[in-house]
Formats: C-alpha cells, structure tokens, sequence
C-alpha cells in the first residue's frame, strides 16, 4: 500500500503543475504553468483558445484559488499571476532581469473569423486573407503603443475576445502565417532603461461585435478616471468649440505680392525691369539682386508675352516677395512705387489672405480649422490671422521638434534648425551610445526632455508674431516614442511620452491655443483636441511607384510653394492600398468606438480628401459615416477648381458634426452579407447608413443610392440624404 501511495503521488505531480482552472459565472479559463497555454470555456460549451502552448518550463511557488493563480518560472526568473474578475482575465508578469517575454501566442483556430486591429482608425482583417497577410508580415511588428489603441480582437463568430496592454511600451506584435492564415504573438522587452520590469495584459471575452474591442477600452478609460470627453475640453479650451463643424484646411500660398497681386503683369514687369536698371536708387533696384537669374529673364520677357501664364508670374512673384521680406518696409516701398499695378498690400498673398478668407467666408464655409505650412508663413500675414479670426475660424500653423539638424547645413528644415549645443547634447541615444537618426536620417532625433526650454522659447515668439489661435505639433501623437540611455536626459519609453503631452499641455493651457499632433494614438486623446492622420495615415512608405515622378501613383514631390504636389496633385491609389486603407470591407471605426467625442481626427495632410481620384466617393462617404471633417489643401486656384464640391459636402457635414462631435459611437453594423451596407450610431440622436455598393440599398422606405450616406434624426425622424452625383 505505500509503495501504491508513493507511485501515485509521483505520476500525479507533474499533472498538478500541468493544468489550473480559474472559474465564475462567465466563463472557465484553463491554463498550463509551464507552457502558458490558455484556454476558456464558455457556458454555450465552446472553446476559445487564449494562447497557445510554448516550450515547457519548470516552475515552483505555484499558488491556486478558485478565481486567481500564480508561480514562478524558474529557468526564466519570471513570476506569472493570473486573475479572473468577471469577463476578464488578468495576467501579470514580473521579471527578475532584462530579456524578451513571448506572450501571449495566438494560433489559427477553428473559431476565429478575422482580428480586429487598431491600425490607423480601424481594420477587419479576414483571418485567411492573403494580402493582408502579407501586410500584416511584411510591415510588422507593431509596437503596441503606436497602435491607435493599444489593443486588439479576435473576431470568434458568437464572441469577440479582446487583448488590452493597459502599459503597451516595450512590446511588440507580431504576426506570422500558419498554414495560410495570420497567427499573432506579442513580444515584450525587458529594457534596461525601465527599472520596474512588469508586463500586463488584460484578455476579456464580449458580444460579437467588430468594435467591440473599441468599446471595452472606451469603458476601461472611463473607469479609471482617464477619459477627457470634448465638453470638457472646451470648458478649459473655449476655442475648441469651433472645431464642431469645422472642415480643415491647409493654405497655401504665402507669397506677398502673390501672381494675383499684380493687376497688369506686362505693365508692371516693363515698368519694374526699367527702374531696376536704371542709375537712382528704387526699391525695383534694391530687390533685383536679390533674384535668381531665371526670376531675371521671365520679368524682362513678360512684356513681350502674349500671355502672362501662372509659371511665369509664380515664379516673378516668388521670387519679389522673398525680397521683400529683408527690406524694411519693403511692401509698402513696392506699392508706393508701383500703385496703378499692383492692389492693395494688405490684401496680399495666394492662399494666406484676406480675398481668399472672404471667398471662404462668402460661400458660408462659416467653421474652419485653417493651417499653414510653417510659422514664418503665418509672419508675414498678420491680417491673415486677425481676420480669420473675426470671421470665427480657427487659424494655426505647422510646427515640430522631431529632428535636429547641425546649425547652418544645407538641405535642412526650419523647425529641425536650434543652436550648436542643443544638437551636441540633445540627441535620443540608442543602448550602444549611438544617436537616433532623424527623419529620413537627417541629423538626430531630438529628445522632448532636452527640448523643453527651446520648445518655450520659440512657441512664444511665434504665438506673438502669427496671432494664431491654434497650433498643429508634428509626430508628437503619432505613436513614436523611445527609450533614451543619454545621460544627459535618460529616459523611458513612459517619460519620453510623458514630456511630448506636457509641451502639448503647456501650449495650450499658456496660450489657449487649440492643439493638434499627427496621428492622434491613444495617449494623446486626453491632452489634444484634434488630429491629422488617423482617418488615413502615411501609407506606402519606401514605395517607389509613390516617389518616381515616371509613376502613374507618384504621389509629388514639394514644389512649387505655392501649392505643392504632395498636397494638391491628384492621383489615383494602388490597388493594394485600397484594399489595406479604404476598402470599407476592410475598414472599422475602432478609434471612434473609443474616442469619436474625445477628439477630432481626420486625414494626415498628405492624404487629404481630394487626394485619390479613383476613391474620392469611398473616402468622402467613410468620412461621414464615421462623422470625422474632411482635410483640404487650398490655395486659389485649387479653391477655385473645387468650389462647388466643398461647399455641397461641407453643408452636409457641418450641421451632422456640430452635434454629433460631442456624442458617443455607440453602434456599427454591416447591414448587409457582403459588409458594403455600414451603420453607425451616435449616442441616442444621430443614425448614419453609406451604402458602399453599387447598386441603390433601400431602408426604413428610403433609396440609399451607390456611395451615398443617409443621416436620420433619432429623436424627430427626420433625414437627410448625401448623394455625391
């Protein structure tokens, strides 16, 4: 009987460390200690797989209740705690010492259908789709916290499971294909430079729903007191409300006198070239150094044109204005010289001016985010800014503190440009001691710590010299953020995030400027009020059809200044990239689920509205039907071409934006098989139907027609219907 007794217990030992069941009334998880296998079983009797089986380890100290676990991994130095609390498991993970922890690894399984991914606003992302698995391989891994929420789903038919990193920095998710279809695991790096070695994951089973995921986080933000709704940022921001119906808009244009400044091109170039040449001393004399030697030729050959084309003119007029810029009073020496040629001095510019606010403003375009290229633009058009603001627009300008370059060195940009000893000691620097290369490799990364004081420094000037009441910060919300090992100003990925919110903050609570970053990842959503990039973000990176100018898809490059290809060329989009990016099959609105009446987000500026001409009706009905502003780049002539479209979206958008803005996603459905049928919900008011087919879709009695966009009043009944022919 002992030796029975002795045998048992050696056969049963291993069992016991094999297999722990944490158990409530929603469900029943199982997991194995040693290969961190898990597993739920759910009430209807199915199984979900959580994670899947690795290597086996040995383990000791394994503790076990009924609804929480623990033990140490000992070959690993790693202690494991799970706990079950209602719908969610929680699983903890501590590290004696640096290394990478793979958890959790998710296989193919017979229940999932598709994941649910956080990438830009939000994909669907069929489980044995080739392409996107070839995406998904290709571009990854995917640092969680540059994900738009730092989360993810399984689709699993009757349930949704979703995976939440509450702390994302430092992992990564992967993806892999396991016999053709996408398998996934997350990666977290125990760093040296993050003392406190913990790693959290949360895993909770919900409704099927393809948002949520979205939704689950939007709660989990609200319950831990982390959720800023937009009422909130207007009591402290009050310029914030002019964003609720407001479309966005870059202008272009910055030149003073513009080639619209100039009422008798012939006459003037005639009269100009003359005084230019002649022995007393002219203003003409004074700027005519200053040109380039093809600004030269195309004035002294205007008089003989038949016609003074927009090239030629441009180009004049550029060319003057940069000129002017270094004479003291140098506009109004030009007009006093040259008054029957030229209007107005304060009427000056292409895109930044006056005559072009008041066309805006005529065709009752009465809300409007307006951007400029840079701060020095904005500089030189005060009355731009004054009266854009009278007519109740928000007026803002480009700024970044992304890169540093070397003082003085050429092919640089003004924002990345400091002094000597910031770009010596202010650096982001990699574990080996080597700097970050800045975008494009050009110069360092620049640390937000280091960059503080600069940052200060140069806000207030320019918020004194644009009278701007807004500002648009560059990569500082895109989800790019690092640990730094410079003595300097050491950092983790945490305190770099951290200090990119507190400039953010202090810009906007110093000046109550209405603030913007790029991107707008889940980190930003309780410090920014709007965001350019999450409706379509930077798509195509290092592809050369997007960057060779002999490419149908060459996407331009930055000239003329005036109004630059990359912003206002149209070209159609690639194939793959529409299924990725616009293919509403494809599309969620996870960031809106979470965050619609949080933040505004709309495209990045190279992706703007008007953009791709082969998708501009699937773009212009996801924008509505996610109730997000549509992005433009405008100067003049590009106003002109695109009057009438804007003015007939934006007076279909606006009155929906200025209510819906400030409620909740609640719902989003496919009302159809095929997913080209899409609803959303806005609180209990607003009801959204696109109907992304090609043939007209009838609902509740109304003809819905192919791209078109029905907004029904909850509440009265009462609809209106975009049809974009």
């Amino acid at each position: 009987m002992k030796i029975f007794i002795i045998a048992t217990f050696i056969a049963i030992a291993p069992l016991l460390h094999a297999s722990i069941t944490l158990s409530n009334n929603t469900w029943r998880i199982e997991a194995d200690p040693q290969t961190l296998a898990v597993t739920a079983q759910l009430k209807d009797g199915s199984t979900l797989p959580i994670s899947s089986p690795q290597s086996p380890a040995k383990i000791s100290k394994l503790a076990h209740e009924p609804m929480e676990a623990s033990w140490f991994l000992d070959d690993r130095q790693t202690s494991i705690a799970m706990r079950l609390e209602s719908d969610t498991l929680h699983v903890r993970v501590i590290a004696s010492s640096n290394g990478d922890f793979t958890w959790p690894v998710i296989s193919p399984a017979k229940t999932s259908r598709a994941y649910i991914l956080p990438i830009w606003e939000g994909s669907y992302v069929p489980i044995d789709d080739t392409d996107w698995i070839k995406h998904l391989t290709t571009d990854g891994p995917f640092d969680v916290y540059g994900l738009s929420l730092p989360l993810w789903g399984i689709d699993a038919g009757g349930h949704t499971l979703t995976y939440m990193l509450p702390t994302p920095f430092n992992s990564e998710l992967a993806f892999s294909s396991e016999d053709g279809k996408l398998a996934s695991k997350v990666v977290h790096h125990f760093v040296p430079a993050n003392k406190k070695r913990e790693y959290e994951v949360l895993i909770s089973l919900g409704p099927a729903s393809p948002i949520e995921p979205a939704l689950r986080y939007r709660r989990y933000l609200i319950a831990q007191h982390q959720f800023v709704p937009m009422t909130k940022k207007i009591e402290k921001t009050s310029n914030a409300a002019k964003l609720l119906g407001a479309a966005h808009v870059y202008v272009w244009g910055a030149d003073a006198p513009s080639r619209y400044d100039v009422k008798d091109w012939k006459k003037f170039a005639a009269a100009f070239v003359t005084k230019a040449k002649a022995s007393d001393d002219s203003i003409a004399k004074q700027i005519w150094p200053s040109l380039d030697n093809e600004a030269k030729k195309l004035l002294e050959g205007l008089p003989k044109q038949e016609f003074a084309d927009a090239y030629t003119t441009g180009t004049a007029a550029r060319g003057i204005s940069a000129a002017l810029a270094k004479i003291p009073d140098g506009r109004a020496n030009l007009y006093g010289a040259f008054p029957d040629s030229l209007a107005d001095p304060k009427t000056w510019g292409d895109g930044l001016s006056t005559k072009m606010l008041d066309q805006l403003s005529a065709a009752k375009l009465d809300r409007l985010w307006l951007g400029a290229e840079s701060a020095t633009s904005l500089e030189a058009h005060p009355e731009f800014a004054d009266r854009a603001k009278d007519l109740g627009y928000l007026v803002g300008y480009y700024d970044s503190y992304h890169s540093i370059h070397a003082p003085g060195v050429t092919d640089t940009w003004e924002t990345a440009q400091f002094d000597q000893k910031l770009y010596d000691t202010g650096g982001i620097m990699k574990p080996d001691g080597s700097l970050r290369g800045g975008f494009k490799q050009k110069g360092h990364l620049l640390s937000p710590l280091a960059a503080r004081p600069y940052v200060e420094k140069r806000v207030i000037e320019q918020m004194k010299l644009t009278h701007a009441n807004s500002i648009f910060v560059d990569c500082d919300a895109f989800g790019e953020i690092f640990d730094d090992y410079s003595p300097n100003h050491p950092a983790t990925q945490f305190d770099d995030m951290s200090a990119r919110l507190s400039r953010l903050a202090w810009m906007r609570d110093t000046f109550g400027a209405v603030i913007g970053s790029e991107g707008g990842v889940w980190y930003s959503a309780s410090t920014i009020h709007f965001a350019h990039g999450m409706m379509t973000g930077v798509i195509g990176w290092g592809d050369k059809d997007l960057t060779e100018k002999s490419s149908p898809y060459y996407l331009g490059g930055y000239y003329p200044p005036d109004g630059p290809a990359f912003a206002i060329k149209q070209v159609p989009m690639k194939d793959v990239y529409i299924k990725l990016f616009v293919d509403p099959r494809f599309r969620l609105p996870l960031y809106q689920a979470a965050l619609h009446d949080s933040i505004i987000a709309t495209h990045e500026w190279s992706a703007g509205t008007l953009k791709f001409s082969n998708v501009l009706a699937e773009r212009e009905a996801t924008e509505l039907l996610y109730n997000v502003p549509p992005l433009y780049h405008l100067n003049l002539a590009e106003w002109k071409k695109h009057k009438d479209f804007i003015t007939k979206q934006y007076a279909f958008f606006s009155p929906l934006h200025r209510k819906g803005a400030l409620l909740p996603m609640t719902k989003f459905t496919w009302l159809t098989d095929d997913r080209r049928v899409q609803q959303t919900q806005l609180g209990d008011e607003l009801q959204l139907t696109a109907n992304f087919s090609d043939k007209p879709f009838t609902i509740d009695g109304a003809t819905i027609p192919p791209m078109g966009v029905r907004a029904t009043n909850l509440r009265t009944n009462e609809s209106t219907m975009w049809n974009p022919n």
